[in-house]
């Protein structure tokens, strides 16, 4: 509840207010915030030529703990690639946060 319906309610409807400030907050799911974020379907060969980015493991489709120890082993297999290889800290270009990505790697070689 914003600050004016507040003052609103505290002026007008003291009773109203007290209802309403006890009662409990639940979001639903399009007043989430996680739901306004659109669900981007692109095509990876599309993704790829317009970011230069190679998504190799989506966080949608593996948990954290399985994608940081492949980003691990990878780097560490390949120091060379390091800088080039890491995990999204936010949602970029439809990529969700958290997926691993391969930048431009043709280039390094």
């Amino acid at each position: 509840m914003d600050g004016l319906t507040k003052l609103l309610l505290a002026k007008y409807n003291p009773g109203k207010l007290q209802e309403l400030l006890q009662e409990p907050v639940v979001a639903t799911k399009s007043e989430s915030s996680l739901s306004r974020v659109p669900d981007i379907k692109v095509a990876p060969e599309a993704l790829e030529k317009a970011t230069g980015m190679t998504v190799v493991m989506s966080a949608s489709n593996y948990g954290e703990s399985i994608i940081f120890a492949a980003v691990t082993e990878f780097n560490r297999a390949h120091p060379e690639y390091m800088s080039n290889s890491f995990t999204l800290p936010t949602i970029t270009n439809g990529i969700p946060a958290g997926s691993w990505v391969l930048t431009n790697i043709e280039d390094l070689q």
